[in-house]
């Protein structure tokens, strides 16, 4: 009787080991499964020594993968930090033959989400453009995930408008019109050339990098995605700039491509006035509303930003208005499409 027992008590600890052994293998698999990259949407991913042609998947050539060592000396071990945003902070690098870029390097929360960083490389290796960041490369190891982008060495429009330095050294109107055209010719490009359309979801003065004070690149597609089709909705959750966000998608969660259309609205009122997006508890659209719907001129002057109101052409100022208005619709149906906005733009504002 006593060995029986004994022989149970250690068939029991014997299964119990070989059950613990089990599940650790198991979910040591699961978490290499977790961490493996989907190539369906990174290809079979390019390694530093590989050059373009040679076996890699056209929306892959030219970019580079880095590892973490690399990145961490570049950036002085992740402390050169000039943003930050959604994803996580945006650091200076310097690579071999003095080539300064930006690392966009993804929050602890993020990493453990593998498809929100699929998602974005996703969009990013489907879009070139002149006006929109070129990404260069990526890292993608267990404890890391970074983009790596063209370093722009101005800023932001945001800091340019808005900060001290930028207040006593007001933007130019020419400039302002400048970059203004450039979005809307970038929007145009996501809207129009890939298939499914990228929607961008962020567009903000802060994306709006600048080369100088008259070349800008969009930047920051961490929010974006591909799709809906030009003349479709979809419906989730609203995420973004509450001041730049379409009332449609802010209040139902109804996302278009015109939902960029109306935060360009945004953009073009900030570029006029001067002001920031939210005033008080108002967002400027609502807060200058009748202002910028008035039909007269005096009144439609009064919303300029009055440091470079006195080198401004009044018609131009009104027909950009005119412009921003109708991206501003209450109902995305109202609203043009981007592709309507440049022609507009290209027809009634001397563009520099």
């Amino acid at each position: 009787m006593d060995l029986l027992l004994l022989f149970i008590v250690v068939a029991l600890i014997v299964g119990i080991l070989v059950l613990v052994v089990w599940l650790s293998k198991t979910s040591k698999m699961h978490n290499d499964e977790e961490w493996k990259p989907d190539d369906k949407i990174l290809g079979k991913m390019p390694n530093d020594e590989r050059k373009p042609g040679d076996n890699i998947p056209d929306s892959l050539v030219g970019l580079r993968t880095f590892t973490r060592e690399k990145l961490a000396k570049a950036t002085n071990d992740f402390t050169d930090i000039i943003g930050e945003g959604g994803f996580g902070a945006v650091y200076r690098a310097n690579l071999e033959g003095n080539r300064t870029v930006a690392v966009k390097r993804a929050t602890k929360t993020r990493i453990r989400d593998q498809k929100l960083f699929e998602e974005e490389l996703s969009v990013l290796l489907r879009i070139r453009h002149p006006y929109l960041v070129s990404l260069i490369g990526f890292c993608f190891e267990r404890e890391e995930q970074c983009l790596v982008f063209e370093f722009v060495p101005q800023g932001n429009l945001y800091d340019r408008l808005h900060t001290k330095k930028g207040v006593a050294n007001p933007l130019p109107w020419a400039s302002r019109v400048h970059i203004a055209f450039q979005v809307a010719e970038a929007l145009e490009y996501l809207h129009e050339k890939p298939k499914p359309p990228v929607l961008h979801r962020d567009i903000k003065s802060s994306n709006v990098l600048l080369v100088d004070d008259n070349n800008a690149k969009l930047a920051d597609f961490g929010l974006s995605r591909l799709g809906p089709k030009k003349d479709e909705t979809t419906f989730t959750t609203p995420q973004g700039s509450y001041g730049y966000m379409d009332p449609e998608y802010a209040i139902e969660g109804k996302l278009s491509l015109k939902s960029d259309v109306y935060s360009f609205g945004v953009l073009l009122l900030e570029l006029v006035t001067g002001l920031q997006s939210l005033q008080g508890t108002m967002t400027l659209a609502e807060s200058i509303k009748s202002q910028r719907l008035s039909e007269d001129t005096t009144v439609i002057m009064g919303i300029v930003d009055s440091s470079i109101r006195a080198n401004v052409d009044s018609k131009q100022v009104e027909n950009i208005i005119t412009i921003a208005n109708r991206c501003l619709a209450a109902t995305g149906e109202l609203r043009p499409h981007m592709s309507e906005i440049v022609t507009a733009m290209k027809n009634n504002v001397r563009v520099p």
